[in-house]
Parts: C-alpha cells; sequence; structure tokens
C-alpha cells in the first residue's frame, strides 16, 4: 500500500475513512500528501460550509421576524388590549428568535467545521425531512455531506491539520448551494409578506 491508498482494515472498502494510512498514523505528512487529501474533499468541504451559509441566512431572518413581532407586541397600544391571539403570536416569534439564534450557532459550526455543527446540522437536518418535498429533498442531501465518510474525516481534528497545511487552497461556494440559498431567500420573504398582509 503506498501512501495515497485510502487507510481502513480493508484497503477495498468503498466507505473507508478517507485519508492516508501513514497520516492517520500519526506520522507527518508532506505537502503533497495534504494537499492531495485537502483536493479530493474540497468540493464536500465546500458544501458544508455552504450549508452553513444558508443556515446563517435562515437564522438572520427568524431572529429578526421574531425580534420585529416582540417588539410590535411590546407597544403600548397592544400592551393595554391584549388580544389572545396576538399574545399566541407573541409566543411563536419568541420561538422563531430561540430557532434563528440555534441556526446561528449551528451555522457557525458548519462554517468552521466544528464537530458541534456537524451534530446540529444533522438534528436540523432530520427535523427538515418532514417538510415534503422541498425539505425533504434538501435535508437528505445535507445529511448525505454530514453523515458520510468524507463528512466524518471534514470535521476530524486531522482533517484541521490538513486545512492549516494548505492555506493556499480556497473552497469556492457550490452553484446548487447558491440557488438553495436564493430559493430559500423567497420563501422566507414570502413567508414574511403573508404574516404582515394576510
Amino acid at each position: 500500500m503506498n501512501s495515497h491508498d485510502p487507510i481502513t482494515p480493508n484497503s477495498e472498502n468503498p466507505y473507508a475513512a478517507p485519508a492516508t494510512e501513514s497520516f492517520m498514523r500519526g506520522q507527518p505528512g508532506d505537502a503533497n500528501e495534504f494537499e492531495n487529501i485537502r483536493r479530493s474533499h474540497l468540493n464536500h468541504e465546500a458544501s458544508i460550509r455552504s450549508f452553513g451559509f444558508i443556515y446563517y441566512l435562515g437564522g438572520g431572518l427568524l431572529l429578526l421576524m421574531g425580534c420585529g413581532w416582540i417588539g410590535f407586541g411590546l407597544m403600548p397600544t397592544n400592551v393595554q388590549q391584549p388580544n389572545a391571539s396576538f399574545a399566541a403570536t407573541t409566543v411563536m416569534a419568541g420561538l422563531w428568535v430561540v430557532i434563528g439564534l440555534l441556526q446561528i450557532f449551528v451555522a457557525r459550526g458548519m462554517r468552521t467545521l466544528n464537530p458541534i455543527g456537524r451534530i446540529g446540522g444533522s438534528l436540523f437536518g432530520l427535523i427538515g425531512l418532514l417538510f415534503i418535498p422541498v425539505g425533504t429533498l434538501i435535508s437528505v442531501y445535507l445529511l448525505y455531506l454530514l453523515l458520510s465518510a468524507k463528512g466524518r474525516f471534514i470535521f476530524s481534528p486531522q482533517y484541521q491539520e490538513v486545512m492549516k497545511a494548505t492555506p493556499n487552497i480556497v473552497y469556492k461556494t457550490s452553484k446548487i448551494i447558491v440557488v438553495l440559498a436564493v430559493a430559500l431567500l423567497l420563501l422566507l420573504t414570502l413567508g414574511i409578506a403573508s404574516l404582515l398582509f394576510g
């Protein structure tokens, strides 16, 4: 087995940990080895980071919407004349704030490839499976990115070493993720409009 063969008990296993044997044994890798590992994972890494951007976007909008509704509910006229349905909406707005903050926290983990981002992203992905059909399709792709062999390795300390050794290699945002981000932004904009004018 040469230094560029994947490491696993069975080298022919397609689900092998995507790194080299010498590197995973704790032996220092050379520049070529690090570059090969990074380039073979770059598209996967870019997609994960791009999903982090989508979570930043969604979390930020939920946070703004929630804070806006809560602020509206605290206006003197609304406080003096409480309304049951409006109170329920304010409680829902508080939930938006909490979810928005959680999404921003998870987004940061995904952007920095912190294991917390992988765990949080997986939980959001599982919840997203319930939103048939678009949410299901997006969530299946996200779960693949996070739970596949490449995804697990990208969130490992070894991959952090690979990134530090290859600062010259820069990831690019996936076109698919750009389309998903635009779609999410449009959906959230429509949601806000329906709340304001519905």
